[in-house]
């Protein structure tokens, strides 16, 4: 068993495409937002999730890309497809506010709870308020504060605060 984690674990995180997403989010973090495209766009079209993710925020946000909600779903698309938590809660948010696709809160609600239930606080809190404010599911106060309540036992502070 654990030589199979060893495995998994290096596989995923020694390889290349690893690497470029590692390059792209340190340059993106400092603003070199060339590089990080250079980094994540080779990374991203050979299928890495947290480069498509992070190619998706770069359309959705217009940094050195032009802004395109409708290209940022599909980067977060393929990314959410994939299982990639944030990648589900960013395409939850464009479903939610109509960016990039027609607004569809029950669209909206499938992919938080996606996020939500590989225990991701930040899905746990959106699917919370989705509840709570009655978008996309039936208003149910007890329900949001179950999810708030997941999201603030991992120490998030806007799961803490909504609770």
């Amino acid at each position: 068993m654990l030589k199979w984690l060893l495995i998994v674990f290096l596989g995923t995180t020694g390889s290349p495409a690893f690497a470029d997403y590692l390059s792209g989010k340190e340059a993106y973090d400092n603003g070199d937002f060339q590089k990080a495209f250079g980094n994540w766009i080779t990374s991203a079209e050979n299928g890495n999730p947290a480069s498509q993710n992070g190619i998706g925020v770069m359309y959705d946000n217009g940094d050195g890309v032009p802004e395109d909600n409708a290209e940022a779903v599909k980067w977060f698309r393929l990314a959410a497809e994939q299982g990639d938590a944030k990648g589900q809660i960013n395409l939850g948010t464009m479903y939610e506010y109509g960016e990039g696709v027609s607004e569809d809160k029950v669209e909206a609600v499938k992919w938080y709870r996606l996020a939500a239930d590989q225990g991701n606080a930040m899905g746990q809190v959106y699917l919370g308020t989705m509840y709570e404010y009655g978008k996309g599911v039936p208003e149910d106060k007890a329900e949001a504060v179950q999810w708030y309540r997941l999201a603030a036992d991992q120490g998030d502070a806007t799961g803490q605060a909504y609770l």
